[in-house]
């Protein structure tokens, strides 16, 4: 019998305590239970590469996130997202990702809570309106 492969994963992801605390204070108690899930995962194993997809250059709404990938949460098609930035550790130069925002991925227009994606532009150093 084969021997059974674990699903390749992305290197550990690595989060800014404060970053996450203002991201998970804006989310509904779901949304919160899905983050904290995925990040105690993601911190010791990384993400499934199976889950993690490119972000748009310059996104339809003005978004610019080059250097990123997202990842939806739950896993495969929900509400909610994570933007996950490229970047070489500094101390072994070993590729990582840095979680940049977590959120909803598309919230309701009436809703004064901004897309996961513009608040990591603006992390990232875009305008706080990318239209």
């Amino acid at each position: 019998m084969p021997p059974i492969r674990r699903p390749a994963r992305t290197p550990p992801v690595v989060f800014d305590d404060a970053v996450w605390a203002e991201d998970l204070a804006r989310a509904p108690e779901r949304g919160r239970e899905v983050a904290l899930a995925a990040r105690d995962e993601f911190e010791l194993h990384g993400v499934p590469l199976a889950y993690v997809r490119g972000c748009e250059v310059e996104g339809p709404d003005g978004t610019r996130l080059a250097e990123c990938v997202k990842v939806y949460l739950p896993a495969a098609s929900g509400a909610h997202g994570m933007v996950l930035k490229i970047e070489r550790d500094r101390t072994n130069r070993r590729l990582r990702l840095a979680c940049i925002a977590f959120g909803p991925r598309h919230p309701p227009r009436k809703s004064r809570t901004p897309p996961v994606y513009e608040i990591a532009h603006i992390r990232l150093g875009g305008s706080r309106d990318p239209h």
